[in-house]
């Protein structure tokens, strides 16, 4: 149960704290590249775990002992445990993480689904990223930041978050093939050096592909979320 100054982190927050994390981490591991360089001049295992071992130790680390990675500290957000509404034990932080890397955006974008916004790798760590409620308690009208993203009308009755994820995806697959299905025929249709033989498709056609894809991927998980995805509708409630 939130207490008045638990405000759920909105999706869009989250993406933006993930770019910074990005940003930095890039930087932080050229920067790495550059300095073990000038120690080991040879390569081999050893030098690449100096250079990338920030990649998978750092954000748990960070997550555990300042309850927040670099760019969700600075946009004012904290990770805590459901259970005891402190900051996650390294193990849980550990496996926080990695779940997210290996699901990648079909992680966050569940947060369309959870009404307690929460990621894939939130579920598997039982936490949830909140609003600073040190920032809440000094600035009331930062908790603004913070809003349910799930808007359902009392008219409807909608089904479980669980189900309207798993018709997201089987639509999001389906949608994947007929779309693979349409650029192939396209090309060999319209581009003479191009043939079922090729192995891949042209650059701009390719950026076309992805477009493509990277839209249904968002208006399904729309629709799914707000119960106007077949198989998931919401229902009009009886009188």
């Amino acid at each position: 149960m939130l207490t008045d100054n638990e405000i759920y982190a909105t999706l869009a927050r989250r993406i933006k704290a993930g770019i910074i994390d990005g940003i930095l981490y890039l930087a932080l591991i050229i920067f790495l590249m550059f300095v073990v360089s000038q120690v080991l001049k040879d390569g081999g295992p050893i030098r690449a775990l100096l250079i990338y071992s920030p990649l998978f130790f750092l954000e748990p680390l960070l997550v555990t002992y300042l309850g927040a990675s670099i760019g969700q500290h600075l946009l004012g957000m904290e990770v805590m445990s459901i259970n005891t509404r402190k900051k996650c034990p390294l193990g849980i932080s550990l496996i926080r993480y990695f779940t997210k890397v290996l699901l990648g955006s079909l992680s966050l974008i569940y947060m369309l689904f959870s009404r307690k916004h929460q990621a894939i790798h939130d579920h598997f760590a039982n936490t949830v990223v909140l609003l600073s409620r040190k920032k809440i308690e000094k600035n009331p009208s930062f908790a603004n930041h913070g809003a349910i993203e799930q808007t359902y009308e009392s008219e409807y009755k909608y089904p479980s978050p669980l189900r309207k994820f798993c018709v997201f995806i089987v639509w999001y697959l389906l949608s994947c093939i007929l779309i693979d299905v349409l650029i192939e025929t396209s090309a060999i249709l319209l581009l003479p050096d191009y043939s079922i033989k090729t192995e891949k498709l042209p650059e701009g056609v390719e950026l076309i592909r992805d477009f493509l894809l990277s839209i249904t991927f968002i208006t399904f998980a729309i629709w799914a979320a707000k119960g106007r995805l077949f198989g998931a509708r919401r229902k009009k409630m009886k009188n």
